[in-house]
């Protein structure tokens, strides 16, 4: 039988003491101090230290950042006194720029190319300022992006950007430029939302005939995510709502319109080690309008292809007319169910798709396409 005696001693009173920052070069030491949630004088948390920590290595801003206090108080400080524990933030800026670029091929799309260059540190405080062009056989585009973050708020966002496009597809042809100025917010590490301006004028050639459009409208989304990987997930649920009322002039008439989007998706396991998951994906969506086609070709409802209903083409789930295009629709549904089987390196994945476009708002199902 051992019998252990361990005395405790419980040190000085620690506290905050001042904030300290070294390092910085090129970002704004009041930028630094925004992510700052401890006040002088209140009890130390190693918890909301590191905290901070994690925050601000998300910035993408820093090779190596630490925020820290002494390790152990003063030597001829007693119990009874209070430690002022100055906070150290220590920054290695990384590099703010960036270019990066692919090329990729696809059944659906051909061979295609991506190019961008950014700028995370644009005034010194983390604006980033982005040019992509991404060019295939089907869609070309050139878009800028800006993002501020901690707009006025830790968990607000002011987001912005412009994309000149041109499309060729079965269903319409169509080249034009589209524009967004709005807010995310993020509520809860879960949960995020947006809301903003967008702006679009396009000239959309459909069944031989070229038709302008110009837009405008205030897009809302909401998404909600506890899933446990943003490329793999294996547990949790995703699911999000996109609402946009849309108004303007379409072939020289005035329209309007509400797109209505809702995507969810679960991911189930069912071994400790999550090899075998079932994965379930649902959607419904809705076009409120006046009829189909005062609603543009490119803000219609289609479905089919990669992330869709497989085993179709892009878009061809759906009313065709007399050449087997797809029309686009008023109303489209989706479900699919997968089992994703992992075996080492290697794995199998069967699925079960099916889906519907309408050109009726309300849909009697009778039109339903599935792919295995």
């Amino acid at each position: 039988t051992l019998d252990v005696v361990t005395t405790l001693k419980a040190g000085p009173y620690t506290v905050y003491g001042d904030t300290k920052i070294t390092g910085l070069r090129e970002v704004e030491e009041a930028y630094i101090r925004d992510f700052i949630t401890w006040k002088r004088g209140k009890p130390v948390s190693r918890a909301e230290l590191r905290a901070a920590q994690r925050q601000l290595a998300g910035t993408r801003l820093f090779d190596a950042i630490t925020v820290e206090i002494p390790p152990e108080p003063p030597k001829d400080l007693t119990e009874n006194e209070t430690f002022f524990a100055p906070v150290l933030i220590t920054a290695e800026e990384g590099k703010h720029r960036t270019i990066s670029g692919g090329v990729s091929y696809s059944t659906a799309d051909g061979a295609g190319v991506r190019g961008k260059w950014e700028h995370r540190n644009l005034f010194g405080q983390n604006e980033q300022f982005g040019v992509e062009a991404d060019i295939d056989e089907r869609r070309q585009s050139l878009g800028l992006s800006y993002t501020k973050p901690r707009y006025s708020k830790k968990t607000r966002d002011l987001v912005g950007g412009v994309e000149i496009f041109r499309e060729e597809d079965d269903a319409f042809d169509a080249f034009g430029a589209t524009g967004f100025l709005g807010i995310e917010e993020q509520f809860n590490p879960n949960l995020k939302g947006s809301l903003g301006i967008g702006l679009e004028a396009a000239r959309i050639k459909e069944n031989g005939i070229e038709r302008d459009s110009y837009l405008f409208g205030l897009p809302a989304t909401l998404a909600y995510d506890d899933t446990n990987s943003l490329l793999d997930p294996t547990s949790g649920v995703r699911a999000s709502a996109a609402v946009a009322p849309w108004g303007g002039l379409f072939d020289n008439r005035e329209t309007g319109f509400v797109i209505v989007d809702l995507h969810g998706s679960t991911y189930i396991p069912f071994d400790r080690d999550k090899n075998y998951v079932l994965a379930l994906r649902g959607r419904s969506a809705a076009v409120f309008a006046e009829q189909r086609e005062r609603v543009p070709a490119n803000r219609r409802l289609y479905a089919g292809g990669g992330g869709s209903v497989r085993g179709f083409e892009t878009r061809s789930v759906g009313p065709l007319d007399s050449d087997n295009d797809p029309t686009g629709g008023l109303t489209a549904a989706e479900i699919s169910v997968e089992g994703r089987l992992r075996f080492g390196s290697f794995g199998v994945v069967p699925f079960v798709d099916a889906g519907l476009v309408s050109e009726e708002l309300f849909s009697d199902f009778d039109e339903v396409r599935i792919g295995a």
